[in-house]
């Protein structure tokens, strides 16, 4: 009986420590992993944050909804009258 003995020698794919940089694709743009932003889902827009999942790149869902920032408008923003801004000389 014959003894075969294998050697295992790392491969230089796995022996790197360099790692691959991940990205989640959404609408033709790539997000990298840690990224949030908007997603517009049949289910309304989302927040989603690009995550690893078993070793793949996923969207996770933080909340329903997104961050809306508002434009200001005459009914919430009073601009100084002009004599407003002149120094007092009285």
């Amino acid at each position: 009986m014959a003894m075969v003995g294998l050697a295992l020698a790392p491969l230089p794919a796995l022996a790197s420590d360099a790692r691959i940089p991940c990205s989640c694709r959404y609408a033709g743009t790539k997000f990298t992993v840690g990224t949030v932003t908007c997603l517009h889902t049949p289910k309304g827009a989302r927040l989603a944050r690009c995550d690893m999942v078993l070793n793949n790149t996923s969207w996770t869902f933080l909340k329903d909804g997104c961050p809306i920032s508002r434009r200001a408008t005459d009914e919430n923003f009073e601009m100084p009258e002009a004599g407003d801004a002149s120094p007092d000389h009285g």
